[in-house]
């Protein structure tokens, strides 16, 4: 019988430790977001800053400095793209977290210690009352 007691509460701890492990991760990911999402507005800044100066300088699209602006244009959308990829994967990571805090339920883990107190009750002969009110 202390082995099942021993069983219930390294479960207990277990899910109290995956509890914990859960909202660290959670807010990890939304730190990272925020981090993420402040480098994908200045690319976007910076991009934005580069199809402004090719229009006002009025360069012609043969230009050694058009295809360079164009090229470093286009590897901002990429760097975008990838950063962008990244916070789906930190949200998905926010969300499979939060399932995971939705299955616990409280009321199991109370009935658990119920249960093992009980045991502990049937072996040690301790009277347990119930509240009534």
């Amino acid at each position: 019988m202390e082995n099942n007691n021993i069983e219930e509460k390294d479960k207990q701890t277990n899910l109290y430790s995956r509890l914990e492990a859960g909202k660290l991760a959670r807010i990890n990911c939304i730190d990272s977001i925020q981090y993420i999402r402040h480098i994908v507005n200045a690319c976007t800044v910076s991009k934005l800053n580069i199809e402004a100066k090719v229009r006002d300088k009025g360069l012609n699209s043969d230009s050694e400095i058009t295809k360079v602006l164009t090229d470093t244009s286009m590897l901002v959308d990429n760097v975008r793209d990838h950063l962008n990829d990244i916070i789906f994967l930190f949200r998905q990571t926010i969300e499979s977290t939060n399932v995971e805090l939705a299955e616990f339920s409280l009321r199991k883990m109370l009935n658990g210690t119920i249960a093992a107190i009980r045991v502990i009750d049937e072996d040690e002969k301790i009277e347990l009352r119930k509240n009534r009110k």
